[in-house]
């Protein structure tokens, strides 16, 4: 009642205050409200478990901990779904209308493919250590779509678990997010936080998560990081780069957000934490390279990163090269101190000579089709490859923009690999 839990009774005397007890015989469901409670204005919520899943599998020697999950919905839950151990396979599955998060995992060697997360209350998926001083590894998440969760949070105001992230990763290395959809979640998109070093996220769609928050957020990590083949769309902040040693974006399309790139750590944070994982807080050599950015509206910023000096001179500087930037504003670039024009910008950097301020020419961006036009002048730009598909009758005809560029398809849904088939003719 109101996101608080009701305790269930074993007979109908034993009622009081914030407890139900449930009458199987007629039926009916007796409830004794808080006097402070009214029924006609409060959230009911009925969940048929506190838990539908939670699976703890400690490695023993001699207990290999494998577990598989295929082809099952599990909703309905109070709190969180929750595995952990190690040596995991979750695919083909649907975890939807939880109260809590719904797919929370701790461990090592972890793989989710294919499944849908929708509608829970709290986070998306969680993943993190199964022992507070353990640093997990090796993790891959693969056409996944997480979409309508943390409701809780953000249509009502209620915080269970953290406040920001709809998909939150913390305390782990070697991880990948492949080919994932995160849209319209009342929260961030992907939330790195302390601790996790090695990360890709390649071919990712995130899109029209609340504004008010970051995207995609690499908080703090000692490297590697790289984000690449990614479209982010009407979002507050798209990329936001915390204490991150070597975080690189590349080929990404960053749309009609409020902040494209970005960071909010003060200055004042550059130090060593003088813990036994200890490193300097500081953003060490971000790099940007073949990205598209492109901002809509008065107040939208293409780049805005501190002004710490360390950023713009020195071994640890941004690096970046062969973007395209577009804006209906001139100057929608700052360094913390104030706003700048691209030729500014530039001449800060030391660097972005490469890079051009031109429209690039999307089809329908509104609509989610970020293809570029015949006029865009990338089609023309020999750092480019990309390709453009026209349909006639059945036949479907692929182009590349470019002689040295190999395609490959699958007809089944799943990712290209470097042995699919090769495109030659109309499919």
């Amino acid at each position: 009642i109101d996101h608080v839990q009701y305790e269930q009774m074993g007979r109908k005397a034993e009622l009081k205050a914030g407890s139900f007890w449930v009458d199987t015989t007629a039926h009916i469901v007796y409830l004794k409200m808080h006097a402070s409670e009214d029924p006609n204005i409060k959230l009911v919520e009925v969940p048929t478990r506190n838990t539908v899943l939670e699976t703890w599998l400690y490695y023993e020697p001699g207990f290999a901990s494998y577990f598989v999950l295929k082809g099952l919905i599990i909703e309905h839950a109070v709190i969180n779904n929750e595995l952990g151990g190690y040596h995991f396979l979750i695919k083909d599955c649907e975890f939807r209308n939880n109260g809590g998060g719904g797919l929370m995992l701790m461990g090592t060697d972890i793989m989710v493919k294919r499944c849908k997360i929708t509608n829970n209350g709290g986070n998306g998926i969680g993943i993190g250590p199964l022992f507070d001083d353990n640093v997990e590894h090796e993790a891959l998440f693969e056409q996944c779509t997480i979409i309508g969760n943390k409701w809780r949070t953000g249509y009502y105001g209620k915080y269970w678990g953290d406040a920001t992230s709809t998909f939150k990763i913390l305390v782990y290395r070697n991880l990948i997010v492949r080919g994932c959809k995160i849209i319209n979640n009342w929260a961030g998109g992907i939330w790195f936080d302390n601790r996790v070093n090695n990360a890709l996220v390649e071919d990712c769609y995130i899109a029209d998560n609340t504004t008010s928050v970051a995207q995609m957020y690499y908080e703090i990590g000692n490297g590697d990081f790289l984000f690449r083949n990614n479209t982010i769309a009407n979002g507050g902040e798209a990329v936001s780069i915390g204490t991150a040693y070597y975080a690189t974006l590349r080929g990404n399309i960053l749309y009609n957000n409020i902040r494209s790139i970005c960071s909010n750590w003060d200055p004042a944070y550059i130090r060593n934490d003088g813990g036994p994982y200890a490193f300097d807080f500081k953003t060490v050599k971000p790099s940007f390279f073949n990205n598209i950015i492109v901002t809509q509206s008065a107040g939208q910023k293409i780049m805005d990163m501190p002004s710490w000096e360390q950023l713009y001179t020195g071994a640890d500087k941004i690096i970046a090269n062969y973007n395209t930037y577009f804006s209906t504003q001139t100057t929608v670039f700052s360094d913390g101190n104030k706003m700048v024009d691209f030729n500014a910008w530039k001449a800060r950097i030391a660097g972005d000579y490469q890079s051009k301020f031109a429209d690039p020419g999307f089809i329908d961006p509104s609509n989610g089709n970020f293809n570029v036009s015949a006029s865009s002048p990338l089609q023309s730009d020999a750092s480019w490859a990309f390709v453009t598909s026209s349909q006639v009758g059945n036949a479907t005809t692929i182009k590349a923009n470019r002689n040295d560029v190999l395609i490959r398809y699958t007809v089944d849904g799943t990712l290209p690999i470097k042995t699919s088939n090769i495109y030659t003719m109309p499919l």
